[in-house]
């Protein structure tokens, strides 16, 4: 079981956190909280977890720069106090952290004390999104129809495809920044204001 009757005082407090705490001195921990075993799903105690090492939790792509922050860390060198890495759940897969790092003061010896939250879910919808914008832009660019992008607020054109540059005759730079209005495009001036107060209630 990773938790552990009898903890009082600053380990207690420390596993109640929800961002993992682990403190390293050269290449292993001498602390780590519950929450750090909660994050990569270590199902024993954090002996057995400090036991086994840094660099066995840290995913091999990132075990380089988190050593190169370490050794210049400790040596008193400008390195981030705050970054992403990947470590090594104890089922092989892989979870993204964000990571705050400091020197302290741990029974008289100087080491490094890092706190860790859970960034997983966050980098697989960041993922998502940046994937279904690749293909938005894609079909935006490549797709026949006319398209464009512009303001709700002010109607300011963002963004057209090729398709509305060849189909209406302009130059990207006349028509980015201006309404539809000042460009002229609409047979029916009415339309798109009509059309936009639709899309303002369907977001509602």
């Amino acid at each position: 079981m990773a938790g552990e009757a009898g903890k009082t005082g600053t380990a207690a407090l420390l596993d109640a956190l929800a961002e993992g705490v682990m403190v390293r001195s050269g290449d292993r921990f001498i602390f780590v909280n519950e929450t750090v075993l909660k994050i990569v799903g270590y199902e024993g105690t954090t002996e057995q977890f400090m036991a086994e090492g840094v660099e066995r939790w840290v995913h091999p792509d990132d075990v380089g720069f988190v050593q190169s922050y370490y050794d210049k860390r400790i040596k008193g060198h400008d390195v981030p106090e705050s970054y992403e890495l990947r470590l090594l759940r104890a089922d092989g897969e892989t979870c993204w952290v964000t990571c705050r790092a400091s020197t302290i003061q741990w029974n008289g010896e100087t080491c490094v004390a890092a706190c860790v939250y859970d960034i997983t879910e966050q980098k697989i919808k960041n993922r998502q999104f940046e994937r279904a914008e690749s293909i938005f832009r894609s079909i935006f660019r490549l797709t026949p129809e006319v398209m464009l992008i512009s303001s709700l607020s002010d109607g300011k054109i963002i963004d057209v495809n090729p398709a509305f540059l060849n189909v209406f005759g302009r130059r990207r730079d006349e028509v980015i920044g201006h309404t539809t209005q000042e460009i002229n495009i609409w047979a029916d001036q009415t339309f798109l204001g009509r059309f936009v107060e639709e899309l303002k209630m369907t977001a509602r």
